[in-house]
């Protein structure tokens, strides 16, 4: 025999046995599905509460300021207020202060711009007001709140020669 016959017969019989125990092997796959989703609890927002400043009320009536704010949510239909006063003393009624006189005050709510006051006590919740904006935009007010120092408590000393009196009222709202 000789050599190219032997040699190429032993590449030809590599080669065939190369192809011969090649495998055609398909990979295996497999898959799942996610649901994706996006929710949101009941979200509540209060927005647009400014300072009352109570200048120089006229003699004989009461001293009231107002203020127009925006309370909006979604996921409720109905929300509570509630008003407390956060100067450190557990207070069982509204109290604004110079430091030595105490003066009295309340305060009213209206859920609306047009409607009635309704007292309301420190540290109460006020349930039951129907939510009537999903978001509060800039400058947006839908409720408003009023203080009101009774002209007999603001109008004689020494109230009326101290001051200026202050008081911080928290203000919060709840979904129901």
């Amino acid at each position: 025999m000789n050599r190219c016959t032997f040699f190429c017969s032993s590449i030809v019989a590599i080669i065939a046995l190369t192809i011969g125990t090649s495998s055609n092997t398909t990979a295996s796959t497999d898959n799942s599905n996610s649901q994706i989703s996006l929710s949101f609890g009941d979200v509540i927002d209060i927005a647009q509460v400014d300072d009352i400043t109570i200048t120089d009320p006229t003699p004989g009536q009461n001293a009231v300021g107002i203020d127009e704010f925006c309370v909006a949510g979604t996921g409720f239909s109905n929300f509570s207020i509630t008003f407390e006063s956060v100067d450190g003393v557990f207070d069982p009624a509204f109290i604004m202060t110079d430091g030595n006189i105490n003066v009295p005050y309340s305060v009213g709510f209206d859920n609306g711009l047009n409607g009635s006051f309704h007292l309301i006590g420190p540290r109460i919740p006020f349930q039951g007001n129907l939510i009537s904006a999903q978001y509060c935009d800039d400058n947006q007010e839908n409720v408003r709140f009023a203080v009101t120092i009774l002209s007999g408590v603001w109008q004689y000393p020494p109230v009326s020669h101290g001051g200026p009196y202050h008081d911080t009222l928290m203000i919060t709202v709840a979904s129901e």
